[in-house]
């Protein structure tokens, strides 16, 4: 996160878990504006994503962002358990 103009910036990351819990997908970038804080939540296997984003100086438009993950593509690590 980052202040710049009295707005915050920021970077969102996702972390998978596999069905076992014994690997992980950790800290994939989501492509988001970092505008602002986004709302996260799952339903399904499915990731919503609300954020505000700036059109000009005085505009500002709620765009709901939708993702799902592809395990396939992720770089699997193992998992320590305690």
């Amino acid at each position: 996160m980052e202040l710049k103009d009295r707005t915050f910036l920021m970077d969102v990351f996702v972390s998978l878990l596999s069905p076992d819990l014994k690997r992980a997908c950790v800290d994939e970038p989501l492509p988001l504006t970092g505008e602002a804080q986004p709302w996260l939540a799952f339903r399904g296997d499915t990731l919503f994503a609300l954020e505000q984003v700036t059109a000009d100086s005085e505009r500002v438009r709620t765009v709901v962002r939708r993702f799902v993950p592809n395990p396939t593509a992720c770089s699997w690590r193992p998992v320590k358990r305690w």
